[in-house]
């Protein structure tokens, strides 16, 4: 797959084993990967490796992952990824630039480039994105993507700092359209529900397509009843509230759709 991302003054293109003396000079430097949990790389064969995978996943029809090169008048100056989920549905964003680029706003201008296109072409509805809490340069960018801070602080191990427990912030954002399609869709069913109640003078019978309609309405998918109303609501829980829902919430979502399956 070739895929080429535009903005007002860089160029993302497919990371590859060709990038491997500029991503070495900032992969390898510690001050560069301060406060990152896979490097500094301890030598050029790492960062070789690490590119080949790359290099490999680009090679697919649908890649697994996708890491860009963000380049500038030409030369490589770091990169920006997403990693989706199996389900498609979900992606983490992650991103490095060499120090000597730092502060001109580029790492944000290829973020949003990138943020765009697993929300829009690759149809992601939600992005995730972690960082160290004292990295304020990150999780200001996750601000200006338009990523909401989660609650709770995790806890990360960066390799600049060995056995160290460092702080970790999570930032998310959500695709809005799908929260609001699922009000929608969850109205729009319970209406043709009660429609086709009073049209049968109360009888029981199966409702037309059931619940299975609001979630293809939904996600754009197919679902089993016991998805609906098993790892289903968890979908919905998760999509509807932003973040990974509690106890409390799943049950929540789960009685929703219990009740549109009834």
């Amino acid at each position: 797959m070739e895929k080429l991302l535009k903005t007002r003054r860089l160029l993302l293109r497919p990371l590859g084993t060709g990038d491997l003396e500029t991503v070495h000079a900032y992969a390898s430097v510690r001050e560069n990967c301060l406060y990152m949990m896979h490097c500094p790389n301890d030598s050029r064969e790492e960062t070789l490796g690490f590119l080949r995978a790359a290099d490999a996943e680009w090679q697919k029809e649908r890649p697994g992952f996708y890491e860009f090169a963000v380049t500038l008048e030409g030369r490589q100056i770091g990169a920006v990824s997403v990693y989706p989920d199996e389900a498609g549905v979900s992606g983490e964003m992650g991103w490095i630039l060499h120090r000597d680029y730092w502060g001109q706003g580029y790492a944000l201008e290829a973020a949003e480039a990138v943020r765009d296109f697993a929300l829009g072409e690759l149809g992601l509805r939600r992005l995730t994105a972690h960082c160290d809490a004292r990295n304020t340069g990150s999780f200001r960018i996750m601000e200006k993507l338009g990523m909401t801070r989660a609650e709770g602080v995790g806890v990360r191990h960066n390799r600049a700092f060995p056995g160290e427990d460092a702080p970790e912030l999570r930032y998310v954002i959500v695709d809005v359209k799908w929260p609001v399609l699922y009000e929608w869709c969850a109205e729009q069913y319970l209406r043709q529900y009660d429609q086709w109640y009073e049209e049968r003078e109360y009888r029981r019978e199966t409702p037309p397509e059931g619940a299975d309609w609001m979630y293809r309405l939904y996600s754009g998918g197919e679902a089993a009843d016991e998805y609906l109303l098993g790892s289903g609501a968890r979908v919905i829980g998760v999509y509807f509230y932003g973040w990974e829902p509690t106890a409390e919430q799943l049950a929540v979502a789960a009685a929703r759709l219990a009740h549109a399956a009834l």
